[in-house]
């Protein structure tokens, strides 16, 4: 079975350099690779600049709107 590095190599365009870090969990400002190192997250994408990773009110949120309607085509 290929690794995610592998996979992620044969379907996305590399237009710029990757670290070869895989991030499996966040919380707040911090998030996790696979190998349980824990990293000070600096560079969030926009899901979670605001309010870091995991936030629970964020999470309810989420879970409630998932349970009541995700997605609707136009």
């Amino acid at each position: 079975m290929p690794t995610t590095a592998e996979r992620e190599s044969a379907v996305f365009m590399m237009s710029a350099g990757r670290l070869p870090v895989t991030l499996v969990r966040g919380e707040g400002t911090k998030v996790w690779d696979d190998a349980g190192n824990e990293y000070l997250d600096f560079v969030a994408g926009i899901a979670a600049d605001n309010r870091g990773h995991c936030h629970p009110r964020i999470d309810e949120a989420i879970k409630r709107q998932a349970e009541t309607l995700l997605h609707v085509s136009n």
